[in-house]
Parts: structure tokens; C-alpha cells; sequence
């Protein structure tokens, strides 16, 4: 057996491996030859299993037979069975034989030019097998991925139908009146709550604009129906979500129907707008209900007006029977029951805080002979000027009331003995100054001030009255203090 170095011929990025396979009678002379001149890797065989045992074991590009040899046939049909590379190049060499079906032919092998340029044909010829190999793989590949896409534009074709039909069964099905349009008004779907809610089939709304499907109740606001629905379109056509339009627009059978919606931009590809879709609530019922609640709301404040107003009369009133309950209607002083409850409450203060308060009993001297000598009426004239005259002198703060007939007690505050008497002093000089008609009359005073032994409002009243009693012997004018009677003589 005999090897030789591999030819230095580049398949790809590698050298190309050539055997020559010979047997031992064709000479070592020709082999040595091929060997010299270019480097082959040269082995001679006496049979077929160690070429068999080789090329299983050893990449093999190119296979060199000699066509003179017996076995030549033999060895390159085991090749090409038992060839472990995936491109090769049979090259056969000789005169003889030169029917063994070789990719190339070489007569004259000993010629090294010769033996070059078939060694250039075979490697040229083998990178075309190559190049055609990878064209058929490139071409399946190719095709594998066109099946490939071809199943996946038909799976996506099958969803998007189904989603068609979803979309379309969920537009149609949907409970809010919804159709949507072109750019240019034009209506393309039209739902069955649509249907519901115009009053229009759907055969009657598709290809119509939509200012001229549906109208406003109103004649003269149409032209301007159609002017605002253009401009809606032209602001969803930008992008623009439109929301919570209200509108009343006419049913088909001609009834009123008042309608609120949003109004959105329906996207293709590229994300550009194709078209616009409505929404629409019916909210006629619900606009009744809030025409009845204000019309209801009106009567409501109007009642309010009326119950203030009867609220003020009412507290007009109570003020009013307080002051009848509370006050002398003939003098329009405070009566005797209101005073006997103020004393009661001046007395608690001065348990409490011992803060003095006094009271004065005015009493009209013979007022009994003025009423029968100028009547009644006279008499009660000067009982309302004398309860005038007496207002007009006490504090703002004091009480002031008919006691019983032509008395008249006066609730004095933070006012002490002296005070009183003071008091007592000043008040008999403003009635016997003043100017009386039809005849001049006279006053007694009695007075009392609250004491450690004033017990009750009635203790109070009838000091004062013992007071009053003494101050009716000193004369015209007489005035006393309930601390004086013990000074005075016995009667």
C-alpha cells in the first residue's frame, strides 16, 4: 500500500481530499508520478474490502480509477455506495475502458498539465454540485416557508372571519342604538337597538347620510343639524372622542325622541381613521321625570314661600298672644301676672347673687269719684296717660304693669332703698307737673326692696301695700318705704 499527500484544491474554506485507488499491477511508476507532481494521497489495493474499509472510515472529495484495472468498475460502483462524503467526483484515467461511467475521463494520465486542469474541472464541477445542492436546499427551504406562510395567512384569515362574525354578532346584538359611517356621513352598519330606537330598518338606513336619515324635530334648526353633524365628523376624523352629545331628533312615526351618545374614530391599518361610529342611550323618559321633578321643584319653593311667609305670620301671632297673655290691653303695659313672676325671679337672683331689686306701688288718689264725676271713658284715658308717663320714666330695663284697678307696680332692678325712693321722688314730680285733663290728679307710692326676709313675690306686694296704705295718711303726694312703717305712729 502506498500514500501520498492530499491535493492543496480549496472546496470552500478546505482543501480538497483526492484518493487514487490502483491495484498492485498497475505499477508503482504511475503512482509515484501523480504523487510527485501533485501531492496526492495515493493508496493501491489487491481488493475491493480495504477500499471498502477506507472510504467508510476516510472523507474522500475526489476518486481517481484506473481504468486498465479489472476492478476499476467494481471499486468506483463501491464508492459511490459507500461514500461517507456528501459531494465527490469520480475522475477516471487510461484508454482502456473508458465506459465505467466516471464523472470525468482522463487518456493520458502521466501528462501533468493534463492531470491539473482535469483535477480544476473536478473541484469546478464539484463546487457546482454543491452550488445546485444548496440552490435545491435554498428552493425547499423556499418552499417550506411558503407553505408556511400560506398556513398562517389562512389561520389568520379564519380568525379574523370568526372575528368578523364575533364583532358583527356583538354590534348587532348590542342593547345601545349604535351605527357607524364613513369620513363622509355616510351610515355602513345600522344595529337592531338602532332599529328600535328611529324607527328605521336597517335596508332603510345603510348608503343614506346621516343628517338626512335622521332629522330634528325642529324644521328650522335642520340646516344646522347637518352643520354640527359635519363638524362632529370632521373633529372625530382628527382624533377626537366626541362624548355625552345630547340631541332630540324625530322618530320615523314622527314622535319626539331625546337621545345622548358619544361618538368615536373607527381605526384601520396603520392606525388611520376609516370611519366613525355612533353610541345612543334613550333618555325621553328620563328628561319627562326631570321636567316633572323641577316643575315640582318650582311648586316646591313656591310652597316654601308660602309656608315662610305663614311661618312669620305664625311667630307674629305667638309674639302677639304673648303680649295678650303678658299685657294690659287698656294701658299696653305688662300685667299683673307677668310682674308677680318677675319678682319671683328677682328674689331667686338675690338669693343667689344678693343683688337688690325693688319694687313701687302706685296708687290713683280717689280715682272711683274722678270715674263718677267724668265718667269711665275719662277714667281710662288717664290710666293709659299715667302708664305712659310712667314708661317713659323708668330705665329700659325695668318692668312696668297694672297691678289691680288704678294701681300700678314697677319691677326697679340693681336698685336699692334709696334708690327706690329716688325714684319714688322724681316720678311724683313728672305726674304733678303734668298737664292733666279734664281735672288734675294725685298719686300715693308704696315701695318695698328685697330683704333677707322677703320670702315670696306676695311678701313683696303686700309691704308695698302697707307702704302705699301709710303713704295714702301723709296726703296728697305721699310717698313711704316699707322700712318705715315701724317708725310711724300707730294708727
Amino acid at each position: 500500500m502506498c500514500t501520498a499527500p492530499t491535493i492543496q484544491l480549496q472546496n470552500g474554506s478546505d482543501p480538497l481530499r483526492a484518493l487514487v485507488y490502483a491495484c498492485a499491477d498497475a505499477g508503482p511508476s504511475t503512482l509515484a508520478a501523480i504523487v510527485q507532481a501533485h501531492g496526492c494521497k495515493a493508496i493501491a489495493m489487491s481488493d475491493e474490502r480495504e477500499l471498502d474499509a477506507y472510504i467508510q472510515t476516510h472523507p474522500v472529495d475526489l476518486l481517481l480509477v484506473d481504468t486498465a484495472n479489472s476492478g476499476a468498475k467494481a471499486g468506483l460502483d463501491l464508492f459511490r455506495k459507500r461514500r461517507s462524503q456528501q459531494y465527490s467526483i469520480t475522475i477516471s484515467y487510461g484508454k482502456e475502458n473508458c465506459d465505467l461511467g466516471a464523472d470525468l475521463h482522463i487518456e493520458d494520465l502521466h501528462n501533468t498539465n493534463t492531470f491539473s486542469l482535469a483535477l480544476f474541472a473536478a473541484s469546478q464541477r464539484l463546487a457546482l454540485l454543491q452550488a445546485s445542492d444548496n440552490a435545491k436546499r435554498d428552493t425547499t427551504s423556499l418552499r417550506e416557508e411558503l407553505r408556511h406562510q400560506k398556513h398562517l395567512c389562512e389561520t389568520t384569515l379564519l380568525y379574523l372571519e370568526a372575528a368578523n362574525r364575533r364583532f358583527d354578532t356583538l354590534f348587532e346584538n348590542l342593547p345601545v342604538a349604535c351605527y357607524s359611517c364613513d369620513p363622509t356621513g355616510c351610515i355602513l352598519a345600522w344595529n337592531r337597538a338602532a332599529v328600535g330606537l328611529f324607527g328605521f330598518g336597517a335596508h332603510e338606513a345603510l348608503t343614506r347620510r346621516i343628517w338626512k336619515l335622521l332629522t330634528v324635530s325642529e324644521s328650522e334648526a335642520v340646516s344646522q343639524y347637518e352643520t354640527e353633524t359635519q363638524g362632529q365628523l370632521r373633529r372625530v376624523c382628527e382624533g377626537e372622542a366626541l362624548m355625552e352629545l345630547e340631541l332630540q331628533v324625530k322618530h320615523k312615526h314622527g314622535t319626539v325622541v331625546t337621545v345622548i351618545g358619544n361618538c368615536f374614530p373607527i381605526r384601520g391599518s396603520g392606525n388611520s381613521i376609516v370611519g366613525v361610529l355612533y353610541a345612543w342611550v334613550d333618555i325621553t323618559r328620563r328628561k319627562e321625570l326631570e321636567r316633572q321633578v323641577e316643575s315640582q321643584l318650582a311648586q316646591a319653593r313656591s310652597l316654601n314661600v308660602v309656608l315662610e311667609q305663614q311661618r312669620q305670620q305664625l311667630a307674629s301671632a305667638n309674639i302677639r298672644l304673648a303680649e295678650l297673655v303678658t299685657q294690659d290691653p287698656l294701658t299696653d303695659v305688662k300685667n299683673r301676672g307677668f310682674v308677680m313672676e318677675q319678682i319671683e325671679q328677682a328674689i331667686a337672683y338675690y338669693r343667689r347673687h344678693r343683688v337688690i331689686s325693688s319694687i313701687v306701688l302706685v296708687d290713683i288718689d280717689r280715682f272711683m269719684d274722678f270715674n263718677r264725676r267724668f265718667g269711665i271713658d275719662e277714667g281710662d284715658q288717664i290710666l293709659r296717660t299715667l302708664a305712659n308717663l310712667i314708661s317713659k320714666t323708668v330705665r329700659p330695663y325695668d318692668t312696668v304693669a297694672r297691678y289691680d284697678g288704678e294701681e300700678f307696680v314697677m319691677l326697679l332692678p340693681h336698685t336699692d332703698a334709696a334708690g327706690s325712693v329716688c325714684f319714688a321722688e322724681r316720678l311724683q314730680k313728672e305726674i304733678m307737673g303734668y298737664d292733666w285733663q279734664p281735672a288734675k290728679i294725685s298719686v300715693q307710692i308704696g315701695i318695698e326692696t328685697i330683704n333677707p326676709e322677703t320670702l315670696t313675690p306676695l311678701d313683696m306686694m303686700e309691704n308695698a301695700e302697707r307702704a302705699l296704705k301709710v303713704a295714702v295718711q301723709r296726703g296728697k303726694g305721699g310717698i313711704c318705704h316699707a322700712s318705715e312703717i315701724a317708725l310711724a305712729p300707730a294708727a
